[in-house]
Parts: structure tokens; sequence; C-alpha cells
């Protein structure tokens, strides 16, 4: 995949038009332009803009996952904007998009590493008990990682072989426990990607 290209909302709205309704389409739709104006101004390892890994992850949630829940979509575009120096609280996404999207971000923003080693120990709070955000959760930062890997350079400033390291110690073993389809999914996919860089 080429690490310059994005999905454009119009993009995004064509491969989930008949899969969600105009309601859902248009939250996404605020959650893309909310995304694209927080993170005008950052860019990757590589230069590119952040903003196109966001979108890459939405497409492989959508394309390869064929995940077409917009609050996970809405939380992947979201997640990192509380590092952007914007004004975008919890306060603000639960209003805009929900309890299950903020509960979502909470966690990305505060217990990242709790939700990382041990995501069936958190107590969430939710209604919808059919959900299991510990899943959610990883499947989001999988999918990231799986751009990331396959969008990786090497360059005086940055050696991947680290991340690749510590992203193997850390979700490896935890994801082959689990029996999310989508998570063995994307671990075969960042197994694959490593191989190509490290053999």
């Amino acid at each position: 995949m080429n690490k310059y290209h994005f999905l454009s909302i119009d993009d995004i709205e064509y491969e989930l038009g008949e899969r969600l309704s105009p309601f859902e389409l248009n939250k996404i739709r605020g959650a893309y332009e909310i995304a694209e104006a927080a993170h005008q101004n950052h860019r990757m390892v590589d230069k590119s803009p952040y903003f196109y890994h966001l979108t890459r992850v939405v497409g492989i949630l959508i394309r390869e996952l064929h995940i077409s829940d917009p609050d996970l979509i809405i939380t992947t575009l979201l997640h990192d904007s509380h590092k952007t120096g914007e004004e975008i609280t919890i306060e603000i996404v639960d209003f805009n998009f929900g309890p299950y999207v903020s509960l979502l971000i909470e966690n990305f923003r505060e217990d990242r590493e709790t939700l990382e080693m041990n995501p069936e120990e958190l107590d969430f709070d939710i209604k919808d008990k059919i959900r299991n955000p510990g899943d959610d959760y990883l499947i989001i930062r999988m999918a990231e990682t799986v751009d990331r890997f396959r969008s990786m350079d090497f360059n005086p400033m940055y050696n991947p072989i680290n991340l690749i390291l510590e992203t193997s110690k850390k979700y490896f073993a935890l994801i082959e426990s689990c029996a999310t389809k989508e998570l063995l999914y994307l671990l075969n996919e960042i197994k694959k990607e490593r191989n190509k860089i490290i053999g």
C-alpha cells in the first residue's frame, strides 16, 4: 500500500453507503472533519500527513475486516486528537458521538497501559454488554500497527526494528490467546509485514 495514500470522506461514504444510515454517515463525516482539522500540522516520521495514516486505518477496518460499526470508525479517526493541542474534550466527544466512542477514546487517553496489558480486567460501565471494549480497543490499535508496519521507512532518525520487537513482545501472546477473528487477521498481517523487514 502506498504510504501517502489516504481515504477521502467520499471514499469512506462510498464504501459504507449501503451499510449505514444517512445519520450514521453524517456522524462519521463530522469526526472526519474534526480529525482532519486537528491533525493538519502533524506528520509521520516519513513526513507524510498523520491524518492520512488515520484514514488508512479506517480503510483497514472497512475493507479488510469488513467493519461498518460507526463507533469504531469514529474512534479510529478521533483517538489521537487529544495530542494535537486542540480543545477536543471527552465531553465534546460524548455529546457529539455518544458514550461508547467517548469510553474508547478515554481509554486511549488515560488507561492505555492498563488496557493494552489486561483488557479483560477493566471495568467498563456500559449498557451494551454485547460489545467488548477491550477487543474494540485492540482492533483499532492493531489496525493502526498494521498500517505503521506497511508504511515503515528506515532513515537515520528512525529505526523500526525496536517497534517491531516491542510490538511482538507486547501483543502477540495476548492476541493469540483470544478467538476474535478480526484480531487474528490483524496479527497475521503484522507478522507478514514484520517478516518482510526482519525475516
